[in-house]
C-alpha cells in the first residue's frame, strides 16, 4: 500500500473508482513530524476479501515496523530501534558500574551525523532499556490487535 499524506479523516473501505478499478483506503496515522497519512492501494479488478486482507496485513506490518524503528523517544530524541540496536541494548544491560558514563549512538540527524546520548549510570541505562522494550512490546501488541480487528464488513464483504 502507498502512504498518502494530507487526509484528516479515517475512511476505511474499498471503493469502485472506474469500470474495473477499486481503491482500498485504510488507517489514519501520524508520522514523527505530526503529518497525517492513510494507506491506499488500487486494484485493477474487484478483489476478494483474501486479497484485501493480505494487503491490509502487509500495511499494518509496515506501520508496526516503522513505529518500532522511529517511535521511541528518550529525553526528546528519537531513538533508532533497529533489531541490531535492540540486541545491543539488551547486551549492554549486563555492563558493570565501571562502564559508565556510557556514550551510545541513538540516531542520526538529517545530514547523517550521529546523535549520541551519554548514560551516566547503570540505573539510567536500565530505565532506558526497560522503556525501549516496553515500546517494542506495546507496538507489536497494537499491530496484532489491529490485524485481529479487521472485519470484512468494513470493506464491503
Amino acid at each position: 500500500m502507498e502512504k498518502i499524506y494530507g487526509t484528516s479523516v479515517r475512511q476505511d473501505g474499498l471503493h469502485k473508482v472506474g469500470r474495473r478499478n477499486f481503491t482500498l483506503f485504510y488507517g489514519l496515522y501520524t508520522d514523527e513530524y505530526g503529518n497525517q497519512y492513510e494507506y491506499r492501494h488500487t486494484f485493477d479488478h474487484n478483489p476478494t476479501w483474501e486479497e484485501v486482507k493480505a494487503v491490509l496485513v502487509e500495511a499494518i506490518n509496515e506501520h508496526t515496523q516503522e513505529t518500532i524503528l522511529n517511535g521511541f523517544e528518550w529525553h526528546g530524541q528519537h531513538v533508532w530501534l533497529s533489531e541490531r540496536n535492540q540486541r545491543d541494548f539488551m547486551m549492554m544491560e549486563k555492563l558493570t558500574e565501571d562502564a559508565y558514563p556510557l556514550k551510545i549512538k541513538i540516531n542520526e540527524d538529517s545530514n547523517g551525523q550521529p546523535i549520541y546520548y551519554i548514560f551516566v549510570s547503570e540505573e539510567e541505562f536500565a530505565v532506558f532499556s526497560k522503556l525501549s522494550s516496553q515500546h517494542v512490546t506495546a507496538t507489536l501488541q497494537a499491530g496484532w490487535d489491529e490485524k485481529d480487528n479487521l472485519k470484512p464488513a468494513t470493506f464491503g464483504f
